[in-house]
C-alpha cells in the first residue's frame, strides 16, 4: 500500500524511478538493436500490466512519459529512433490510450521507422538559400552525407570543424565522390 501521489511510481519516488530508467536506456545502446528494441517493447508490456492490475500506480503514464523524454525527444543524448518506434508502435493499439493520441504514436512510430541504420534514407524535398527545390535522390553523387544543423549549435560547428579538417572526406569531396547535404532544422531564415 502507498499514498496515490504523482511524485510516486509504484510507492517509489518518481526521481529515483526517473535515474533507473535513464541507466537502463543507456545499457540499450550497448545490445543488439533488435534485442534492444524487443526489451521496450517488453517493457511496454509490463507497464500496461501494471496500469491494468492498479490505474493509481502511475507505472504507465510515468514510462511513457521517460519513454519519450529519454528515446524521442531531439535533445536526450539517448535519443534513439529505433527504440522509440517500438514503444510507439505498441501505444498506436493501446485500448488505453484515446483514439486521437493512438493516431499520433502511429505518426511517431512510422516516423521514426524511416532511415534506420543500414537502410537507404528517405527521399525528402529541400530548398536552397536561392529559393530553388530539390529532393534528395536527386543528387548525383556516389556517396552523400547528410548533416543537420543549426546556425546556433556549438555541436554544429564543431561537427562542421571536424569534417572540413578531415583529408578523406576533403579529398572524397574534391574528387567528386561525395556531396554534403546540409539541411537547417529550425524555422528562423534569417539565422540561416
Amino acid at each position: 500500500a502507498y499514498p496515490c501521489d504523482s511524485l510516486l511510481v509504484s510507492g517509489v519516488k518518481l526521481n529515483d524511478v526517473e535515474q533507473k530508467f535513464a541507466n537502463w536506456a543507456n545499457v540499450l545502446n550497448m545490445v543488439d538493436v533488435d534485442y534492444a528494441c524487443r526489451c521496450v517493447s517488453n517493457l511496454y508490456e509490463r507497464a500496461l500490466e501494471c496500469e491494468k492490475k492498479d490505474t493509481s500506480s502511475n507505472v504507465f503514464e510515468s514510462f511513457n512519459t521517460l519513454v519519450a523524454k529519454y528515446l524521442y525527444d531531439p535533445n536526450s543524448p539517448l535519443r534513439n529512433e529505433d527504440y522509440y518506434a517500438a514503444y510507439a508502435a505498441k501505444l498506436s493499439k493501446c485500448e488505453l490510450i484515446e483514439p486521437v493520441m493512438q493516431g499520433k504514436y502511429d505518426y511517431e512510430a512510422r516516423m521514426s521507422s524511416l532511415n534506420r541504420i543500414g537502410s537507404q534514407a528517405a527521399d525528402f524535398r529541400f530548398t536552397d538559400v536561392k529559393g530553388k527545390s530539390y529532393n534528395l535522390y536527386g543528387i548525383r553523387s556516389d556517396l552523400v552525407l547528410l548533416f543537420f544543423s543549426n546556425p546556433g549549435c556549438g555541436a554544429c560547428k564543431d561537427i562542421i570543424d571536424v569534417l572540413s579538417n578531415d583529408p578523406k572526406i576533403s579529398s572524397l569531396i574534391s574528387e567528386g565522390i561525395m556531396k554534403v547535404l546540409n539541411i537547417y532544422i529550425d524555422e528562423d531564415l534569417e539565422a540561416w
